[in-house]
């Protein structure tokens, strides 16, 4: 059976090589008249074989056209993602030269011999005990039994109520709301209410706590300042720092310190480390995360910056 499709499948090829040794030992004018019917013939034949040809390299080019393409693209992403970096690291370097400098001209200036004067107000610390929580309701308990039956006045207004922590110190020491809270050099927040006995503190970590800081970095030339922001509370253990551009340069383990602003203090005091820094992909300002430096929770004594009067000014009038 396999010998008789044998057979059959050779027929057509020995047909055509028949085929062609009669058009070649025929005579000219026959051989050109018989041509063009076989050429008619097999035409529909050679026409499908070129489109199939012609599939064939189309299939095989445009994979390979469409890789190409691909790698280009993606070559394109990478130099402008580097190209980006490098720019954003230009930029970091440029604000650290220009800190620098005018670092190197603050110190190179020449001191003017300026005639004292005298401040009109001076700074002035009052030191004050955090009460723990055992301690505050004892108070409130002996003030309602003490004031409250006997004058009816709110013994709240003597030592006050609430989560946050009390200090020892009111009204009659000279406490007022917003004077800063200090534990040696370190911010721990400012006084929030305030009463006859008592006063609260709203700690730095407190999402409604907010003030301008200061970025800095020891150099082997001293202090390097950087950008000033502005410092919120987290509502939970640590604060970020707001409005850095991205142009400046930020690490982690960057120093925070308080903006002078009128001159309360002689130095900036100390908010806390940054440990994390971070600038995403087209943001216009750092996010910064910051670590406070005193430990809230342990709190036993603090400093409330108070100011005064002068008493040498008054005694020069």
């Amino acid at each position: 059976m396999r010998q008789k499709r044998s057979q059959i499948a050779i027929w057509p090829a020995g047909l055509l090589c028949l085929v062609g040794l009669v058009l070649a030992a025929s005579p000219a004018s026959t051989a050109a008249a018989l041509r063009v019917p076989f050429r008619d013939l097999l035409r529909p034949g050679q026409r499908i074989l070129v489109d199939v040809q012609q599939r064939v390299r189309d299939w095989r080019s445009a994979p390979q056209f469409q890789a190409e393409e691909y790698a280009e693209l993606e070559q394109v992403r990478h130099d402008l993602a580097s190209a980006e970096l490098r720019e954003r690291k230009l930029l970091a370097e440029n604000a650290t030269l220009q800190q620098e400098r005018d670092t190197l001209q603050a110190e190179m200036r020449i001191p003017i011999a300026k005639q004292g004067s005298l401040p009109l107000v001076v700074p002035n610390l009052l030191s004050a005990n955090v009460l723990s929580k055992k301690t505050a309701d004892h108070l409130r308990q002996a003030v309602a039994i003490d004031v409250g039956n006997r004058d009816a006045v709110d013994p709240l207004a003597y030592v006050l109520d609430g989560e946050q922590p009390l200090l020892d110190q009111g009204a009659t020491t000279g406490i007022e709301p917003g004077q800063d809270v200090y534990s040696a050099r370190n911010v721990i927040g400012r006084v929030d209410t305030v009463g006859r006995w008592t006063s609260s503190i709203r700690l730095i970590t407190d999402p409604e706590y907010q003030a301008l800081a200061r970025l800095a970095r020891k150099s082997d030339r001293g202090m390097l300042w950087g950008a000033a922001g502005r410092l919120e509370g987290d509502g939970a253990a640590h604060c970020r720092l707001r409005s850095i551009e991205a142009t400046q340069l930020v690490s982690v383990g960057d120093l925070v310190f308080s903006v002078q602003g009128d001159g309360a203090l002689p130095h900036p005091m100390f908010y806390g480390r940054v440990i994390e820094a971070e600038l995403r992909p087209g943001a216009v300002e750092w996010d910064i995360r910051i670590e406070p430096a005193g430990n809230l929770d342990a709190l036993r004594s603090v400093h409330v910056l108070r100011q005064s009067l002068n008493p040498l000014r008054m005694m020069a009038q």
